[in-house]
């Protein structure tokens, strides 16, 4: 499960995946997905 906070590029989201993902940290810690493969599930969307 990956957690985007309101600082990180596309955040804030909650996605549940399965599978694998490539992410990019940059210095100050931000996180950026880059690719993934299988499935995934929008948390916060089945939550609202």
């Amino acid at each position: 499960m990956i957690l985007l906070d309101v600082t990180d590029l596309g955040g804030p989201w909650t996605t549940l995946y399965q599978g694998t993902v490539v992410v990019s940290i940059d210095h100050k810690g931000d996180w950026d997905v880059l690719q993934h493969t299988g499935s995934t599930r929008d948390i916060c969307t089945e939550l609202s």
